[in-house]
Protein backbone atom coordinates (compact mmCIF):
# COMPACT_ATOMS: atom_id res chain seq x y z
CA UNK A 1 0.00 0.00 0.00
CA UNK A 2 3.11 2.48 0.35
CA UNK A 3 2.89 2.74 -3.74
CA UNK A 4 -0.94 3.97 -3.44
CA UNK A 5 -0.09 6.54 -1.10
CA UNK A 6 3.31 7.80 -3.02
CA UNK A 7 0.98 7.92 -5.85
CA UNK A 8 -2.00 10.41 -4.44
CA UNK A 9 0.49 12.29 -2.82
CA UNK A 10 2.23 12.91 -6.66
CA UNK A 11 -1.48 13.12 -7.92
CA UNK A 12 -2.32 16.34 -5.19
CA UNK A 13 1.38 17.80 -5.78
CA UNK A 14 0.52 17.49 -9.64
CA UNK A 15 -3.04 19.39 -9.22
CA UNK A 16 -1.32 21.72 -7.46
CA UNK A 17 1.23 23.08 -9.95
CA UNK A 18 -1.12 22.73 -12.86
CA UNK A 19 -3.40 25.07 -11.00
CA UNK A 20 -1.02 27.61 -9.69
CA UNK A 21 1.11 27.52 -13.47
CA UNK A 22 -2.98 27.97 -14.76
CA UNK A 23 -3.21 31.28 -12.37
CA UNK A 24 -0.10 33.00 -12.92
CA UNK A 25 0.01 32.04 -16.86
CA UNK A 26 -3.92 34.11 -16.46
CA UNK A 27 -2.39 37.05 -14.56
CA UNK A 28 0.53 37.05 -16.71
CA UNK A 29 -1.84 37.58 -19.70
CA UNK A 30 -3.62 40.52 -18.07
CA UNK A 31 -1.08 42.23 -16.56
CA UNK A 32 2.11 41.89 -18.82
CA UNK A 33 0.27 44.35 -21.62
CA UNK A 34 -0.36 47.07 -20.02
CA UNK A 35 2.37 47.10 -16.82
CA UNK A 36 5.53 45.43 -17.97
CA UNK A 37 8.77 46.67 -19.62
CA UNK A 38 11.53 44.79 -19.73
CA UNK A 39 13.82 46.23 -17.06
CA UNK A 40 10.56 45.06 -14.87
CA UNK A 41 10.60 41.80 -16.51
CA UNK A 42 14.59 41.47 -16.03
CA UNK A 43 14.03 42.37 -12.12
CA UNK A 44 11.19 40.43 -11.31
CA UNK A 45 12.52 37.57 -12.60
CA UNK A 46 16.26 38.09 -10.56
CA UNK A 47 14.50 38.71 -7.48
CA UNK A 48 12.43 35.46 -7.79
CA UNK A 49 15.46 33.84 -8.63
CA UNK A 50 16.95 34.50 -5.66
CA UNK A 51 14.16 33.74 -3.90
CA UNK A 52 14.09 30.02 -4.75
CA UNK A 53 17.38 29.92 -4.67
CA UNK A 54 17.43 31.17 -0.84
CA UNK A 55 15.04 29.11 0.36
CA UNK A 56 16.09 26.01 -1.92
CA UNK A 57 18.97 26.17 0.27
CA UNK A 58 18.20 27.34 3.28
CA UNK A 59 15.51 24.50 3.22
CA UNK A 60 18.36 21.82 2.41
CA UNK A 61 20.84 23.85 5.54
CA UNK A 62 18.22 23.62 8.05
CA UNK A 63 16.91 19.86 7.55
CA UNK A 64 20.65 19.23 8.58
CA UNK A 65 19.95 20.80 11.53
CA UNK A 66 18.35 20.63 14.59
CA UNK A 67 14.77 21.70 15.80
CA UNK A 68 16.12 25.22 17.35
CA UNK A 69 18.20 25.99 14.40
CA UNK A 70 14.91 26.27 12.52
CA UNK A 71 12.71 27.93 15.12
CA UNK A 72 15.21 30.24 15.64
CA UNK A 73 15.26 31.15 11.94
CA UNK A 74 11.52 31.05 11.85
CA UNK A 75 11.66 34.01 15.17
CA UNK A 76 13.81 35.99 13.07
CA UNK A 77 12.21 36.03 10.03
CA UNK A 78 9.05 37.33 11.81
CA UNK A 79 11.13 39.96 13.92
CA UNK A 80 11.94 41.62 10.73
CA UNK A 81 8.40 42.27 10.42
CA UNK A 82 8.65 45.05 13.60
CA UNK A 83 10.95 47.53 11.30
CA UNK A 84 8.20 47.72 8.65
CA UNK A 85 5.21 48.66 11.45
CA UNK A 86 7.66 51.47 13.04
CA UNK A 87 8.32 52.78 9.42
CA UNK A 88 4.62 52.83 8.08
CA UNK A 89 2.19 54.53 10.37
CA UNK A 90 -0.64 53.10 8.76
CA UNK A 91 -4.30 54.36 10.54
CA UNK A 92 -7.01 51.37 10.22
CA UNK A 93 -9.65 51.65 7.20
CA UNK A 94 -12.39 50.13 6.03
CA UNK A 95 -13.10 46.35 7.54
CA UNK A 96 -9.89 47.15 9.58
CA UNK A 97 -11.46 49.87 11.39
CA UNK A 98 -14.62 48.41 11.86
CA UNK A 99 -12.49 45.58 13.68
CA UNK A 100 -10.03 47.54 15.79
CA UNK A 101 -13.04 49.65 16.68
CA UNK A 102 -15.73 46.60 17.73
CA UNK A 103 -12.88 45.24 19.61
CA UNK A 104 -12.27 48.38 21.63
CA UNK A 105 -16.16 48.52 22.36
CA UNK A 106 -15.87 44.88 23.42
CA UNK A 107 -13.13 45.12 25.24
CA UNK A 108 -14.68 48.16 27.58
CA UNK A 109 -17.60 45.48 28.50
CA UNK A 110 -20.04 46.02 25.94
CA UNK A 111 -21.97 43.43 24.21
CA UNK A 112 -22.84 42.98 20.80
CA UNK A 113 -26.50 43.34 21.39
CA UNK A 114 -25.98 46.86 23.40
CA UNK A 115 -23.55 47.65 20.42
CA UNK A 116 -26.45 46.56 17.94
CA UNK A 117 -29.31 48.75 19.56
CA UNK A 118 -26.30 51.76 19.68
CA UNK A 119 -26.51 51.35 15.67
CA UNK A 120 -22.71 50.71 16.34
CA UNK A 121 -22.20 47.68 14.55
CA UNK A 122 -24.50 48.56 11.57
CA UNK A 123 -24.28 45.36 8.79
CA UNK A 124 -21.87 43.39 10.42
CA UNK A 125 -24.57 42.03 12.18
CA UNK A 126 -25.34 39.90 9.12
CA UNK A 127 -21.50 38.54 8.87
CA UNK A 128 -21.12 36.51 11.83
CA UNK A 129 -17.39 36.15 11.42
CA UNK A 130 -16.51 39.83 11.87
CA UNK A 131 -17.66 40.26 15.46
CA UNK A 132 -15.74 36.76 16.16
CA UNK A 133 -12.67 38.48 14.47
CA UNK A 134 -13.30 41.40 17.14
CA UNK A 135 -14.01 39.26 19.54
CA UNK A 136 -10.78 37.35 19.11
CA UNK A 137 -8.79 41.46 18.72
CA UNK A 138 -10.82 42.43 22.24
CA UNK A 139 -9.17 39.56 24.56
CA UNK A 140 -5.59 41.25 23.42
CA UNK A 141 -6.23 44.71 23.59
CA UNK A 142 -8.37 43.98 27.30
CA UNK A 143 -4.94 43.41 28.35
CA UNK A 144 -2.46 45.73 25.57
CA UNK A 145 -4.58 48.69 25.62
CA UNK A 146 -6.55 50.32 22.43
CA UNK A 147 -3.39 50.63 20.39
CA UNK A 148 -3.55 49.34 16.67
CA UNK A 149 0.05 47.58 17.00
CA UNK A 150 -1.92 45.14 19.10
CA UNK A 151 -3.54 43.94 16.86
CA UNK A 152 -0.58 43.94 14.37
CA UNK A 153 1.27 42.11 17.06
CA UNK A 154 -1.48 39.18 16.98
CA UNK A 155 -1.18 39.30 13.07
CA UNK A 156 2.52 38.87 13.78
CA UNK A 157 2.24 36.02 15.94
CA UNK A 158 -0.38 33.98 14.10
CA UNK A 159 1.93 34.04 10.63
CA UNK A 160 4.87 32.36 12.55
CA UNK A 161 2.88 29.96 14.22
CA UNK A 162 1.07 29.26 10.66
CA UNK A 163 5.13 28.97 9.81
CA UNK A 164 5.17 26.53 12.04
CA UNK A 165 1.99 24.51 11.40
CA UNK A 166 2.93 24.43 7.57
CA UNK A 167 6.20 23.16 8.40
CA UNK A 168 4.80 20.31 10.78
CA UNK A 169 1.98 19.54 7.97
CA UNK A 170 4.06 19.16 5.17
CA UNK A 171 6.86 17.26 6.82
CA UNK A 172 4.59 14.27 8.68
CA UNK A 173 2.99 13.71 5.20
CA UNK A 174 6.10 14.28 2.72
CA UNK A 175 9.67 15.44 4.40
CA UNK A 176 11.32 17.55 6.45
CA UNK A 177 12.84 19.51 4.02
CA UNK A 178 9.58 19.77 1.94
CA UNK A 179 7.95 21.55 5.16
CA UNK A 180 10.60 23.90 6.04
CA UNK A 181 10.47 24.70 2.12
CA UNK A 182 6.88 25.45 2.57
CA UNK A 183 6.82 27.26 5.69
CA UNK A 184 9.87 29.44 4.00
CA UNK A 185 7.35 29.87 0.42
CA UNK A 186 4.49 31.20 2.72
CA UNK A 187 6.53 34.00 4.63
CA UNK A 188 7.42 35.22 1.29
CA UNK A 189 4.39 35.73 0.03
CA UNK A 190 3.90 39.60 -0.75
CA UNK A 191 0.17 39.65 0.80
CA UNK A 192 0.90 37.58 3.81
CA UNK A 193 3.59 40.20 4.43
CA UNK A 194 0.76 42.84 4.63
CA UNK A 195 -1.94 41.28 6.80
CA UNK A 196 0.88 39.21 8.67
CA UNK A 197 2.18 42.59 9.60
CA UNK A 198 0.22 46.14 9.12
CA UNK A 199 -3.32 45.18 8.36
CA UNK A 200 -5.25 43.57 11.46
CA UNK A 201 -7.78 41.77 8.75
CA UNK A 202 -8.92 38.07 9.89
CA UNK A 203 -7.08 36.24 7.32
CA UNK A 204 -4.60 35.15 9.51
CA UNK A 205 -7.31 34.42 12.14
CA UNK A 206 -8.80 31.98 9.66
CA UNK A 207 -5.46 30.31 8.26
CA UNK A 208 -4.71 29.56 11.99
CA UNK A 209 -7.90 27.77 12.41
CA UNK A 210 -7.91 26.44 9.47
CA UNK A 211 -4.40 24.67 10.04
CA UNK A 212 -5.07 23.92 13.59
CA UNK A 213 -8.01 21.80 11.98
CA UNK A 214 -5.68 20.26 9.24
CA UNK A 215 -3.20 19.59 12.31
CA UNK A 216 -5.87 17.65 14.64
CA UNK A 217 -7.00 15.70 11.76
CA UNK A 218 -3.82 14.34 11.11
CA UNK A 219 -2.81 13.29 14.50
CA UNK A 220 -6.83 11.79 15.25
CA UNK A 221 -6.12 10.07 11.51
CA UNK A 222 -2.59 9.32 11.25
CA UNK A 223 -1.32 8.44 15.47
CA UNK A 224 2.67 8.26 16.33
CA UNK A 225 4.27 4.90 15.41
CA UNK A 226 4.24 3.80 18.66
CA UNK A 227 0.73 3.40 19.20
CA UNK A 228 -0.97 -0.11 18.96
CA UNK A 229 -3.59 -1.22 16.83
Amino acid sequence: MKWLKHLFQTIVLLVAAGLMSWLLVANLEIGLPRHTTPSTLFTSGLIFLILISAISFGSWWLSQHGTAWLLSIFVGLTLLKLPLIAGLKIQPTSDFWNYHTLAAFSAQGLTWKQLWQQGVIGNYVLFPHALNIANGFSLAVAFGGDNYFVSQLINISCSWFDMLLIYWLVARWLSRQLGIAAALIFYCIPAYWLYGSLLNGGEPFFLTSVLLSMYALTRALVPLSTTTH
